[in-house]
């Protein structure tokens, strides 16, 4: 596995739909492999729900537990992780549509 797409969350719902939309165009492509890990701090607000009823997409692993914050949560997602690379994508947040040519070149550069 290439990638490990790590989303933190904490009542954000809105959020984590908006990401899980932009995760679209990397999931387009082919030759781009990658894991979306969402660590969820025991939101009561329907994030749980909306993860169980992505389960089997993109790679998704989620856990939803109470957590110390956003730091915490975050080493939860680390540890979680099995990609070569490791990125931090919170709720809310969206990947650029030509994301997928920047993870290209990066598989291109071999970095080890």
């Amino acid at each position: 596995m290439l990638l490990s797409i790590i989303t933190v969350a904490f009542r954000n719902l809105e959020g984590i739909v908006k990401t899980h939309a932009s995760l679209a165009h990397l999931a387009q492509a082919d030759d781009i492999s990658f894991e979306w890990i969402v660590v969820d701090g025991g939101s009561n607000d329907g994030t749980r729900e909306y993860l169980e009823n992505l389960n089997g997409i993109y790679n998704l692993r989620f856990v939803s537990e109470p957590d110390n914050g956003i730091y915490d949560a975050m080493n939860k997602g680390i540890a979680m992780a099995q990609g070569k690379f490791a990125l931090f994508l919170n709720s809310g947040d969206i990947f650029h549509q030509d994301a997928a040519n920047f993870v290209r070149k990066l598989k291109m550069q071999k970095i080890t």
